[in-house]
């Protein structure tokens, strides 16, 4: 195979291109990646009882090796084989268990995971190009559990919670990008290797990777009494512990823990088919960001 990047000026650019990436047609000869692997899945399910039942899996899978498509992208880059990113490989195992309680009125689910992900393949900001990269981890690992609960305690009542735990950490990322700004140290740090700049981010998290979230939720219908219809009430709050959106670890993109509100009340018809409804979503005003990304600055 063959690749082959063109770079070319709009109408109505502001300024023009780096001397860098200007230029005529970017061929890249030889591209080769071999994508004839096999996938995968085993399973094994034991039902205990009518309404317990447990199981376990392991996995293998494959993602394909990808073009990194740069911004920024040099001839220099396209003639290393900077722009290939190798294929990720990534193998699970998980086991859990499904309960039912109570004539099914108390339904509880539990679920442990361990992951490994080889070669991870990962967007990560370059402060050299200032330009988003796609890059490949040596090793992301991922273990945790997940717990479920819905309970019905009364008619018209229901209620659920929802609570996850994920460790997503990497177990090798020696070469990776740095953020802009970071003091140069030698070792594991942040230092020169070529025309650019990488660090160890071995022990590091994976970014927006919550360690802790948490769902609580209820809902109460009953009826009004007049022309069949009901009333209904439901009330919601979901958290997440502190995130970092930056794969390089930047401490400016930092989120710090958060949980948001949300409130729904009105009325609606026994088949649901008419439905009126005032609802308030982050009921609390709690201020927190969705995503943070650095940016050169542009005047």
């Amino acid at each position: 195979m063959s690749a082959y990047f063109r770079r070319k000026m709009l109408p109505g650019a502001l300024a023009p291109a780096p001397a860098s990436v200007a230029g005529g047609l970017l061929v890249a000869e030889g591209l080769k990646s071999d994508e004839s692997k096999v996938s995968t899945r085993l399973g094994v399910q034991y039902d205990i009882a009518p309404d317990l039942m447990v199981y376990a899996s392991y996995s293998r899978g494959f993602k394909g090796a990808a073009l990194n498509l740069l911004n920024f992208l040099t001839a220099a880059q396209v003639a290393s084989g900077g722009y290939l990113v190798p294929p990720e490989i990534p193998t699970a195992y998980e086991a859990g268990l499904r309960a039912a309680f109570l004539d099914r009125r108390l339904q509880v689910n539990a679920t442990v995971f361990n992951e490994t992900f080889k070669g991870f393949q990962a967007t990560a900001y370059d402060a050299l190009t200032q330009s988003n990269t796609l890059t490949s981890a040596g090793e992301l690992r991922s273990r945790g559990f997940e717990l479920e609960a819905l309970a019905a305690p009364a008619r018209g009542l229901t209620l659920s919670a929802n609570l996850a735990y994920t460790d997503a950490t990497f177990t090798d990322f020696a070469n990776a990008p740095c953020y802009a700004g970071q003091m140069l140290i030698s070792g594991g740090g942040c230092h020169a290797q070529g025309a650019t700049f990488v660090q160890n981010l071995k022990g590091a998290r994976l970014n927006n990777a919550p360690e802790w979230a948490y769902t609580l939720s209820t809902s109460y219908t009953r009826p009004l009494g007049w022309h069949d219809l009901n009333g209904f009430v439901d009330v919601n709050y979901a958290y997440r512990s502190k995130v970092n959106f930056g794969l390089n670890q930047d401490p400016n993109t930092v989120q710090n823990g958060f949980g948001v509100a949300s409130l729904n009340l009105g009325v609606q018809a026994p088949d649901q088919g008419l439905r009126l409804a005032l609802f308030a979503r982050n009921l609390f005003d709690e201020h927190y960001a969705s995503f943070i990304y650095p940016s050169s600055f542009q005047s």
